[in-house]
């Protein structure tokens, strides 16, 4: 902690933004970026007043798990730009990763106090959970407050991929901590399993109303993988879980039978002819420039009226995939370091899991529930651009920071202190 008056004052203003940062998250990307622009403004001076005093205070946080993999990704997006368009279009290319500047922010705030993660998961689930319930009276209701009347929900956002996509990281994260135990690391009410069960549901309720099939696509997946990680038989319960519940929904709830019914035709869907479409195109830009593709600003803009959403859009300026638009833009490079990416983060997610399971931690399920979003978008990914998305991308990296190092020793570290302060004890670490 802060050992001086003014390190302290800027140190408790940091605590304070990243828990407002997870209230605004569903509610308003113009108020998170503001949030987030305030934290890395106070970190910066916090930084200029220990170079200044010589302070060493805060400065024994290891380097983030997901740093190497980023950079090269970055790299690869910069070296592309680069070609493209000399040194001006590379910084450009730069910027345009902008929302990955929340990893770093958070990330140091959570590991230099990992009470934060809690109460930040906490107003996460809570504010997501009441946008689920509004994405769903919106859409049984036919309610659009906040924007165009799409036939889908969208919370309390502009548009139902981005509301899909965070309601798939918050959902799949409630459900990890519901199957691993970790809601007991809250206080009150939230600590009660019936309690937190409700908000589980209310937050997939914001993955079925939101209408996306890409997203039930991906949380389906996700809810296997995740179960998978635990044990076969968990798995099995799972798998036999969501058929009864996907036959409920598709025989009570329109908008799932709807959007199910339109596939039995789909060479006559709309949605699935632009992306064929689409994905061919991407691919006729990618053999244009194989290595390092035409820049992650300049994918072609396709004119497509059946696919704009009248004044929210003029064109189509995605390959309605992250992976082919990765390859499209940044060439194979860019899709190798981007897979690469990915693949660290399911690998650190799992490992955290495990490496923690057999003490049953808060810790660990915190672990399975990030695997369970990055998984879930993933797959949602095949079909949709949700990486382009900037509150998708600022929820999800915000998250990410939650994951610390999982080596051995910090395994123990992590068991150690949750057998001490998770379950049942008034210490501060527990007051969620």
């Amino acid at each position: 902690m802060p050992s001086n008056r003014f390190s302290s004052a800027l140190w408790q203003w940091q605590s304070l933004l990243v828990l407002l940062y997870a209230v605004t998250l569903p509610l308003s990307l113009t108020a998170s970026w503001v949030i987030l622009c305030t934290g890395l403004a106070v970190w910066a001076l916090e930084s200029l007043g220990q170079l200044f005093g010589r302070s060493t205070a805060l400065w024994p946080i290891a380097k983030p798990p997901l740093l190497f993999p980023i950079c090269v990704f970055a790299l690869t997006v910069v070296v592309s730009g680069l070609v493209v368009g000399g040194l001006t279009e590379a910084w450009q290319s730069l910027v345009s990763l902008r929302a990955l500047l929340i990893y770093f922010w958070a990330y140091r705030i959570f590991q230099t106090d990992r009470t934060k993660v809690w109460l930040a998961v906490a107003a996460l689930l809570v504010v997501g959970a009441l946008a689920g319930i509004a994405g769903a009276v919106e859409q049984l209701f036919n309610l659009h407050p906040f924007g165009y009347q799409y036939l889908q929900g969208t919370g309390f956002l502009g548009n139902p991929t981005s509301y899909a996509g965070q309601t798939q990281i918050l959902a799949l994260l409630s459900l990890g901590l519901l199957l691993a135990g970790g809601y007991r690391r809250f206080r009150l009410v939230l600590s009660k399993q019936a309690v937190f069960a409700s908000l589980v549901a209310a937050n997939l309720a914001g993955v079925v109303f939101a209408g996306e099939r890409n997203a039930w696509f991906g949380a389906l997946g996700a809810a296997l993988g995740m179960t998978a990680l635990i044990s076969w038989r968990t798995l099995l319960k799972c798998f036999l879980f969501l058929a009864v519940l996907s036959v409920l929904c598709w025989a009570t709830v329109p908008v799932v039978h709807n959007r199910i019914a339109q596939m039995q035709n789909w060479q006559q869907d709309v949605s699935v002819r632009v992306r064929l479409e689409i994905w061919r195109e991407s691919l006729r830009v990618w053999q244009s420039a194989p290595v390092l593709g035409c820049g992650i600003r300049h994918f072609p803009h396709f004119n497509v009226p059946e696919a704009i959403v009248p004044g929210h859009s003029k064109d189509l300026n995605h390959a309605h995939s992250n992976y082919f638009h990765i390859l499209s833009t940044t060439g194979l490079l860019g899709l190798l370091a981007y897979l690469w990416l990915w693949f660290s983060v399911l690998a650190t997610a799992a490992r955290l899991y495990v490496k923690t399971k057999s003490s049953r931690t808060a810790e660990s399920s915190l672990g399975l529930g990030i695997f369970g979003g990055a998984l879930a978008l993933m797959l949602a990914g095949v079909f949709e651009y949700n990486f382009g998305s900037s509150q998708i991308r600022l929820t999800q990296w915000f998250v990410l920071a939650m994951l610390p190092l999982t080596d051995r020793r910090e395994a123990a570290s992590l068991s150690n202190q949750s057998e001490k302060n998770d379950y049942g004890s008034t210490t501060p670490e527990t007051l969620v």
